[in-house]
């Protein structure tokens, strides 16, 4: 085990002796011999053998007497370049011995002492120092002045000569200054310059919107100040409502300022118009808001053509587009009822006196003729045109118009009724002056000669119906009595009494004149006999319903030698 470990150190010993054998660093003559405490120095060195990457070569200085016992490290790179810029400190002694070697990191390699001539630092340069104004930070479109103390000369590292430069990029500054009395280079500390960029802010081209909507004029949320228009509004973002000139300055962390400016102009938005809120008595309604645009959208999808026909009632709204983008709106609500159904019916021509029209009783207002009547009937008693306007529940209304032509009742009289002997005849005239006349007996003419002698004992009723030129119709009858003791009031001598009157199943004849042989015959309003059911009781006749109609009637008996008794009986 022990001459296994000491074989191992051997070959260590041997690999780091090779290692050092095989990479040197030769330190050369300074090209530059005097120095100033202060200033700087070219270090010019040379390798041999492979140094790895990051390793980092040194120049150091020695004391004044040449000794590396407590060398100073005077300038360093980090790579194998050959040249190393070192910089004297200021508080370096004046002497005339000074040597340099460089060395490295990594191998730890020190290089050889720089060779003759040595040296020589002589007197201390002033320390070179920039200064900025303002500040060492700005922003984009502004500058900074550096300025090197008082010196001799000055070299920038933009190339520069002068004592000050304006920088407006971010970088590393720095000068070296040559003093004006030792003639000593001196290096001041770089200075670093941070340009920061101008906040970005932009709102594009002038524009124009429609008249009634609103443009957001938007910065960037993150800057730290906001000023829009001198004071309008503090926020990141400006609601334009009305035309005019907008802008905004922005500040942001870094102090820089940057504005941008619009101009906002307003076209006016279409006008639509579609009425107002309205009742309408009809099924339908036809909403028009205008022609000539780009877009319809009525309720949202319902319809996109120019006009909607609604079929009910509701809320309808539509949204149109000009060709100039701009959209407007407009909102109606429509109440539909039907249209009241009003019909007097065709004209008439009627005869009489008057007549009443009816204009239904499913209306709440009525007015015939401009206020002749406000109710549901008018009675007109002339000949003319009629109309009425009624209106519903819901204010609907309709009207109509009705011609009336009223004609007379024609006057027809035969006379009053009478009793006659039965060798009697007379004339019953109608009247002149009609187109028809229609007697009961079939006659047609004017007049009618009424003989007694062809006609049986008892009343006979002669009726006639006249129609005038206009079509109205009229009748008139008498009754005849036929009587052989013609003139005498029978009822009152035969005391003839009539009971129950009216009557409806049957009625009582009471006389002391009626024997088993009385017969009972019935005369109707045209003059038909009928010949009723009967029975004789003593001094009572019972006559039955039987065959009888409801109406008016005449009776007549004939007892034994004893005369027609007439008398005027009502069936229900």
């Amino acid at each position: 085990m022990k001459l296994k470990i000491a074989f191992i150190g051997i070959l260590f010993s041997f690999v780091f002796s090779c290692q050092l054998i095989s990479q040197t660093i030769t330190t050369l003559a300074p090209t530059q011999t005097s120095g100033c405490a202060g200033g700087n120095v070219i270090i010019e060195y040379e390798t041999d053998g492979t140094f790895p990457m990051g390793c980092t070569f040194t120049a150091q200085l020695s004391n004044a007497y040449g000794s590396f016992n407590n060398p100073v490290n005077i300038g360093s790179m980090p790579v194998n370049s050959g040249t190393i810029v070192g910089v004297i400190p200021t508080n370096t002694p004046f002497g005339i011995n000074y040597r340099i070697r460089v060395v490295s990191s990594n191998p730890a390699v020190i290089g050889s002492v720089s060779p003759d001539p040595p040296i020589i630092i002589t007197n201390s340069a002033i320390t070179a120092t920039v200064i900025p104004y303002p500040s060492t930070v700005t922003c984009d479109g502004e500058s900074i002045t550096l300025t090197a103390n008082y010196n001799q000369g000055y070299f920038w590292s933009t190339g520069d000569t002068t004592q000050s430069i304006t920088v407006t990029e971010s970088g590393s500054y720095s000068v070296t200054v040559t003093n004006f009395l030792t003639n000593c280079q001196v290096s001041a500390a770089p200075i670093d310059i941070t340009v920061n960029p101008l906040p970005s802010i932009s709102f594009g081209n002038d524009t124009i919107i429609c008249q009634g909507q609103s443009l957001i004029l938007e910065a960037d949320s993150l800057y730290t100040i906001y000023n829009w228009n001198n004071g309008m509004s503090y926020a990141p973002h400006l609601t334009v409502t009305t035309p005019g000139l907008y802008y905004v300055e922005v500040i942001d962390s870094h102090g820089c300022r940057n504005k941008d400016t619009i101009n906002v102009d307003f076209m006016d938005a279409p006008q639509i118009e579609l009425g107002n809120d309205t009742n309408v008595c009809n099924n339908s309604l036809m909403l028009e808001p205008g022609y000539g645009y780009l877009y319809y959208n009525w309720n949202n999808g319902l319809s996109t053509l120019p006009a909607l026909e609604v079929h009910q009632s509701g809320v309808y709204y539509v949204v149109v587009k000009d060709t100039n983008e701009c959209i407007s709106t407009d909102t109606i609500l429509v109440n539909l009822f039907d249209k009241p159904q009003l019909n007097l019916g065709n004209d008439i021509s009627a005869c009489g006196n008057s007549l009443t029209l009816n204009a239904g009783n499913n209306f709440s207002t009525y007015e015939w003729n401009n206020g002749l009547s406000l109710s549901q009937f008018l009675t007109v008693y002339t000949s003319g045109n009629y109309f009425v306007w009624v209106a519903d529940s819901n204010n609907c209304n309709a009207s109509d118009t009705l011609m009336i032509n009223l004609y007379p009742i024609p006057y027809v009289f035969l006379g009053n009724d009478t009793v006659v002997p039965t060798d009697a005849y007379f004339v019953l005239d109608a009247g002149t002056g009609f187109s028809n006349y229609y007697w009961n007996t079939g006659d047609i003419t004017q007049t009618l000669i009424f003989k007694a002698i062809e006609n049986s004992i008892g009343t006979h009723t002669i009726s006639v119906t006249v129609i005038d030129s206009n079509g109205c119709t009229n009748t008139s009858q008498i009754n005849i009595t036929i009587s052989e003791d013609a003139g005498i009031s029978l009822s009152t001598d035969y005391n003839i009494q009539l009971y129950p009157m009216p009557f409806e199943e049957s009625f009582t004849i009471q006389s002391p004149i009626i024997t088993e042989n009385t017969s009972v015959n019935l005369t109707d309003i045209t003059g038909r006999t009928l010949h009723p059911d009967f029975s004789v009781n003593g001094d009572k006749i019972i006559v039955y319903r039987s065959g009888i109609d409801s109406g008016i009637y005449f009776i007549s008996i004939q007892s034994g030698n004893f005369k027609t008794f007439l008398k005027r009986i009502i069936a229900l």
